[in-house]
């Protein structure tokens, strides 16, 4: 069946229905689990360069508010590890802190 204007009953060509119009939507990328990924530890030289700190309660430069977890390089995993841009192959914790942190 013909799917028809309701104004004028005439017939609507199948390309300009909307589903026929909408451009295909391109499948989401797929990250590597991240769930076997090591927790990334104080004494790593990475960390030890970026002043990462498992709790930014702890970090001396940190403000207010300032965790990985509001950090614009850090992506969620769970509530409390993700990954982060800088540390690739490692998790860090949520609430952890360096000095690249980034406002999102």
């Amino acid at each position: 069946m013909t799917p028809s204007d309701t104004h004028t009953g005439a017939a609507v060509p199948p390309a300009a229905t909307p589903a026929a119009q909408a451009p295909a939507a391109a499948a989401p990328a797929v990250a590597a689990p991240a769930a076997g990924l090591p927790l990334l530890q104080q004494g790593d030289p990475a960390a030890l360069a970026t002043h990462y700190v498992p709790e930014a309660g702890r970090a001396a430069n940190a403000q207010p508010g300032a965790s990985c977890a509001s950090c614009g390089l850090f992506g969620a995993v769970s509530a409390s590890e993700g990954t982060c841009a800088l540390f690739p192959g490692k998790l860090v914790l949520a609430a952890g802190w360096c000095s690249a942190w980034s406002r999102l």
